[in-house]
């Protein structure tokens, strides 16, 4: 498998603006609104311009969709297609972003493929089989609030918790020892570099290469040995007479790892800056019951999608509620615009868990919609709720020790790159 060296990506960096022409759409991402909250310009085309163009941060144009009922088609009809391989496919990202360009990778294929790939693995993920790793991960939880503790009475959430719990987590379920735990975070990082200069790009590659071996080398261990780890359940794993080939393996856990490490350990932030800004909510959860606590969840997990927006290209002229969208345009399906739409979601500036208490509330789409639905998404709602009612428990106390006005909030996944607590 050719690995192709992502020159652009947070949130290990920042994204650097676009130069637009007067006659160029408007640069998207959008500013953020107040302690992160959706962009209002988002407010704004959805009532008057709901399929209006923006210009993304590669500089490609896309018809940007805001509306909930128009984003969930984008996201399920097969006329909308995720296969963005070719050189003259429209980027999100600057340069070549290996997540959205590596054709081998189950976000990247749609159709017949896809279905396939998705249905050996699907055990793997599902809810029964991921609340088995509840013990590993209340311990792995547990461990970490034991550390903040003993460092206390002030910590970086982001540095002390989120993202070691989120790397904990999946080298655990992966089944790479602890002395194996850097160099995955170090090759995932490679994947998400901005190299400046020849010197950089040579050490990048070298690191996505040495990444690469190494989880190949977690595969062939887990196949000459008996385990229940993730890799294990992966390699058993068949429809039918089916299974995973070795390369669809390696891109299988290679993007569990990289998806695995950003992503929940940025929904962990976002969700505490927003429970910590209600108090009475936040302590609330920790004795809770377990449907009052997955409620908080599902109201967190709509305000703070695990992905902002994602590409999709036209193939052929599509009809949406507000709409024709032309064949070989590619669109930008806001997920965020899309989980505060008022016509669906009464207040959406409000956190309200209420709404999914009677479970009667339209489904959220933070984590997609479709046949890209996020196959992780049982093990990131395990980890967010097991996290939460553990840290209510423990610190009760916890709070800010920045003001919300003064914390920095990243321009692609919408978090905090530090966040100083105290308790």
């Amino acid at each position: 498998m050719a690995f192709r060296l992502v020159q652009s990506s947070p949130p290990f960096t920042t994204l650097r603006s676009v130069t637009l022409r007067p006659d160029q759409p408007a640069a998207c991402p959008f500013p953020a609104g107040p302690l992160g909250a959706p962009p209002d310009e988002l407010d704004r085309r959805r009532r008057e311009d709901p399929l209006g163009t923006v210009t993304m941060p590669s500089g490609d144009v896309a018809r940007l969709v805001v509306r909930y009922d128009d984003v969930r088609q984008v996201l399920s009809d097969p006329r909308f297609t995720r296969e963005l391989h070719g050189g003259d496919a429209p980027r999100f990202l600057p340069g070549v972003d290996f997540t959205t360009t590596e054709p081998d990778l189950l976000i990247n294929v749609d159709g017949s493929r896809h279905q396939r790939l998705r249905r050996i693995a699907a055990r793997a993920f599902s809810q029964a089989h991921v609340e088995g790793w509840k013990p590993r991960v209340e311990q792995i939880v547990d461990e970490l609030i034991d550390q903040l503790i003993d460092h206390g009475p002030k910590a970086d959430f982001v540095q002390q918790f989120a993202m070691p719990l989120s790397a904990s987590v999946m080298c655990e379920l992966l089944g790479v020892p602890k002395d194996g735990h850097e160099r995955l975070n170090t090759g995932a990082r490679a994947l998400f570099t901005v190299a400046r200069n020849e010197a950089e790009t040579s050490l990048v590659r070298s690191q996505i290469e040495a990444y690469t071996q190494y989880v190949e080398e977690i595969i062939e261990v887990a196949r000459d040995t008996s385990g229940t780890s993730l890799v294990h359940d992966l390699i058993a794993a068949r429809d039918g007479a089916d299974s995973l080939t070795k390369p669809e393996l390696v891109n299988m856990v290679l993007m569990l790892i990289t998806g695995g490490l950003a992503t929940t350990s940025n929904i962990m932030t976002r969700a505490v800056v927003t429970l910590l800004g209600l108090p009475g909510l936040y302590r609330s959860m920790a004795t809770a019951p377990r449907e009052g606590v997955e409620a908080v969840v599902e109201e967190l997990l709509r305000r703070h999608s695990v992905a902002l927006s994602t590409v999709r290209v036209a193939k052929e002229e599509v009809e949406l509620a507000s709409g024709a969208v032309h064949a070989g345009e590619a669109v930008l399906a806001s997920v965020e615009a899309a989980n505060h739409d008022p016509t669906v979601f009464t207040r959406p500036a409000v956190c309200d868990p209420s709404r999914y208490v009677d479970r009667t509330a339209e489904r959220h789409l933070a984590f997609g919609h479709g046949p890209h639905f996020c196959l992780g998404a049982n093990l990131a709602r395990l980890e967010f709720r097991l996290s939460l009612v553990a840290l209510a428990r423990r610190l009760p106390g916890l709070r800010l020790d920045v003001n919300p006005e003064d914390i920095t909030w990243g321009v692609f996944m919408r978090s905090p790159e530090t966040l100083p607590v105290r308790w």
